[in-house]
């Protein structure tokens, strides 16, 4: 199970501006199964890369953490979709999707050419690795 996260989001419908701003918010609209149920599995606390996509430079643009752990999503019909809380941390320089394929990250899915979730799980040591390309 992991404990660090990638969470995609295109900047002009929510971006890491926005998360500072509110401070915290609901992770909520994924209408995914696999991306539900990795926020199934989320604890508070967890380590959160909030990453900008769909945009001229994607990439890793800032820090949350999982504040609340998954509920059932208010407009969920049946009960069939789940959302969780993430607290912003810090907004940080650019991490690009260039910069993090050139990174020793093995079979990350955020690598992978046509991968589309918008929740992606990370090894302890893919964490490792990004948050020391962040700090260089």
């Amino acid at each position: 199970m992991s404990r660090f996260w990638i969470f995609k989001s295109e900047p002009g419908e929510f971006s890491i501006s926005d998360l500072k701003k509110e401070g915290c918010a609901w992770w909520d609209g994924v209408r995914n199964y696999q991306a539900r149920n990795y926020m199934r599995q989320m604890t508070k606390g967890e380590k959160v890369f909030f990453y900008h996509s769909s945009c001229a430079q994607p990439g890793i643009v800032g820090i949350a953490i999982v504040s609340q752990e998954a509920r059932l999503e208010e407009t969920s019909d049946k009960g069939q979709w789940s959302c969780v809380e993430i607290a912003y941390e810090s907004t940080v320089p650019l991490l690009s999707l260039t910069a993090l394929k050139d990174l020793p990250l093995g079979d990350c899915p955020l690598t992978r050419k046509g991968n589309r979730l918008s929740i992606i799980p990370l090894t302890d040591d893919q964490y490792q690795i990004i948050s020391e390309a962040l700090e260089a």
